[in-house]
């Protein structure tokens, strides 16, 4: 690396940059080598005079009245003035017509106090206005400022315009809302006239930015002026402050025509005096009265078989339907006399309700009465196939007698069914664990499932197959209470073995069908089902080979060399079939014919290539002058092994590519950075300097 300056000229600077060439040679092997770069190198730029003004004003509430006050409210103007070139400024100045021109106040900022405005500094200027009555017409105030200075180049300036909103002008302004809320004063559920009240709510608020005085709400429903004492004074000054909240709370009795209507609605209004006047709002208020005394009943009948004698079919007189009579009151008055009639159920029901929480005798609105009783199911019901029928429930009101009716639709349970279900499953065992499928030796193992499809018991079952030679002699697994009938609940599973033929093989799968029956109350029920069983392929004998070379530069000398760097072959013998080989050899005539190498991957080292192995044989060869001319070396190798079919190969040719030769080669990189000797900011002829640096590589892989 080479390091060494240059002195910047003027003509340089003009320029902005200096670009030019450096060479570098080199002597190699083969002669003289060499190589050009260019390096760029950006100067600094020229000197620049510029000055930056920022204008805000922020407005003042002086008298905290919430309002714009002429005379007496102000903005403060701040006037923010920064460097925004390389060159301080002197004569710094900043003028706006709105203050009177030319700026008062004395900046801060001025860090070493010699009146001019470095780079690093910023001036801050503070200086109020006092707001007029025209700026309260126009809502803001909006004006520019210029901030002046002398740099190297002459005089610069900048602009900015602030626009400061002021508040609003005063408001008066008040809100009403009114709520009602309806008092059951009697409790009785309804709405009484003379009795029952509504409880009126008026809440005022302040909705401007005064103060209020003379408040008061007016409500013709309530006579007029409202004569209750409001809440939310808090200052007790009889004024509604802008943060004050009053509440009127009145009651009011309602009347027949009310009750009538079922609602009232009426409208109250809120006044106060303001600075600008009197001022009101207007509220609506609707609230919604109790209905009328309603006198109702309400029954809900439902029905469930009970298979009382647990056949699972339904009996005539001994089956029954419990019936469930749930009454409640559907109004808003007490029922007396209540009464639920059931023809079914040979009319007036005689069983006692529960629900009648006072034992009084009344159906109270809140009170829920369930009556229950039985229906012996007859021949007649079984028949339909469900019980229809309808219920009354009666009570006594205030208003007179009121009923209602219900029908309840029962399905009994089918007729007894008779069904028995088969399902027949093939298993094949490989008992010799040879891989294939050995007639006279290898099995497959049949499961007969055998299930009760209907609702009756069945006795005597049995299942038949003509491959198994007929009737099943297996014992069944599933008979849980060991009394030899299928029942509803119960699987039974009889599992029994079958020896393959030749034939089956030669077929490549079994098929066959199996008959399950079984005696019902009925008679006799069958099911049958087949199954396919897949039997394993034939043997297969297969050798699979693959060979790879990886070069080695032994002598690391980036080059092949003959008779020193090698190709390490290695060879992947695997078992391509599903029988075992032995006599497993690999043949090379690059490596002198049969392989010497001891392969690995004889994992039980029995000399057999097994299914499941993989064998790895590792040899090298010396790499020869021929081979580094042909640029590659190409060639076959040959797996063989014997089956239970007979002999097995396989072929798989690696072609491993050398390095190349040797080549010399330099490369040159040559950089520029600019130096500010002098710290000026500018480019100063004779002083400033380039420092250039010269990086040389050995671009090649080998080289003296």
């Amino acid at each position: 690396m080479y390091v060494q300056d240059y002195v910047v000229t003027q003509s340089d600077i003009d320029t902005g940059s200096i670009t030019n060439q450096a060479t570098a040679t080199g002597e190699g092997v083969n002669g003289t080598v060499s190589d050009d770069d260019t390096a760029i190198t950006t100067l600094l730029e020229s000197c620049l005079d510029a000055i930056a003004l920022t204008k805000t004003g922020v407005f003042n509430d002086v008298d905290t009245s919430g309002c714009t006050t002429a005379g007496i409210d102000t903005v403060t103007y701040t006037f923010t003035v920064t460097n925004g070139g390389n060159t301080p400024l002197s004569s710094v100045s900043v003028t706006d017509p709105l203050l009177g021109g030319l700026l008062t106040a004395t900046p801060s900022g001025d860090t070493n106090t010699n009146g001019v405005l470095d780079i690093t500094e910023t001036w801050v200027y503070v200086q109020d206005y006092s707001v007029t009555q025209s700026d309260i017409d126009t809502g803001s105030i909006t004006n520019q400022a210029t901030a002046t200075g002398e740099g190297v180049n002459g005089t610069v300036s900048d602009d900015d315009t602030a626009i400061t909103t002021l508040l609003e002008s005063c408001l008066d302004a008040i809100a009403l809302t009114k709520t009602g809320v309806f008092n059951d004063v009697d409790t009785s559920g309804c709405t009484t006239a003379g009795i029952d009240t509504v409880t009126y709510t008026f809440t005022v608020t302040n909705g401007g930015n005064t103060p209020l005085s003379s408040v008061s709400v007016t409500d013709p429903l309530l006579g007029g002026l409202l004569t209750a004492t409001p809440s939310g004074d808090t200052n007790t000054n009889g004024v509604l402050d802008i943060t004050e909240t009053w509440v009127y709370v009145q009651d009011y009795s309602v009347t027949q025509s009310d009750i009538d209507t079922g609602s009232i609605t009426n409208q109250a209004t809120a006044t106060g005096e303001g600075v600008n006047g009197t001022v009101s709002d207007d509220d609506t208020a609707i609230t919604t009265l109790l209905e009328s005394c309603l006198d109702a009943i309400a029954l809900t009948k439902t029905g469930v078989f009970n298979d009382v004698d647990t056949s699972g079919c339904t009996t005539a007189g001994i089956d029954t339907v419990t019936y469930t009579f749930t009454v409640t009151n559907g109004g808003n008055t007490p029922l007396s006399s209540v009464s639920v009639t059931d023809p079914l159920l040979g009319g007036l029901l005689t069983a006692t309700p529960s629900g009648d929480t006072n034992t009084n005798g009344v159906l109270d609105v809140t009170e829920t009465w369930v009556y229950v009783q039985d229906y012996s199911v007859t021949q007649s019901d079984i028949d339909t196939g469900s019980i229809t029928n309808q219920a009354t429930a009666t009570g006594e009101g205030v208003n007179g007698t009121v009923s209602d009716d219900d029908t309840a639709i029962t399905t009994l349970l089918e007729s007894c069914l008779d069904a028995i279900a088969l399902t027949k499953t093939g298993v094949f065992n490989d008992v010799d664990t040879s891989g294939c499928s050995t007639a006279g030796i290898d099995t497959v193992t049949y499961t007969f499932t055998v299930t009760n499809g209907g609702n009756t018991p069945l006795s005597s079952v049995s299942v038949t197959d003509p491959l198994l030679g007929g009737l099943l002699t297996a014992t069944p697994s599933g008979d849980t209470n060991t009394n030899g009938v299928l029942d509803v609940t119960e699987t039974w599973v009889y599992v029994q073995d079958y020896s393959v033929t030749q034939s089956d093989i030669d077929t490549g799968s079994i098929t066959n069908q199996a008959t399950a029956t079984g005696e019902g109350v009925n008679g006799t029920v069958s099911d049958d089902d087949t199954a396919i069983t897949t039997l394993l392929e034939s043997c297969l004998d297969a050798i699979a080979l693959t060979k790879t070379g990886v070069f080695n530069d032994v002598d690391t000398s980036g080059c092949t060399t003959a008779g020193i760097d090698t190709v390490t072959y290695t060879f992947t013998v695997t078992n391509g079939g599903n029988t075992p080989l032995s006599s497993v050899s690999v043949t090379d005539p690059l490596l002198g014919g049969l392989l010497t190498a001891t392969p690995s991957g004889d994992t039980n080292t029995n000399g057999v290539l097994d299914v499941t192995e993989t064998w790895v044989y590792v040899q090298d060869y010396s790499v020869t002058q021929s081979d580094i001319d042909t640029g590659s070396i190409t060639n076959q190798a040959t797996a063989t092994g014997e089956g239970v079919n007979g002999t097995v190969s396989d072929d798989d040719t690696a072609i491993t590519t050398l390095l190349e030769s040797c080549l010399d080669a330099i490369a040159l990189t040559k950089t520029g950075v600019f130096n500010d000797v002098d710290t000026s900011g500018c480019t100063t002829a004779g002083i400033d300097t380039v420092t250039y640096t010269f990086t040389v590589t050995n671009r090649w892989e080998h080289a003296p």
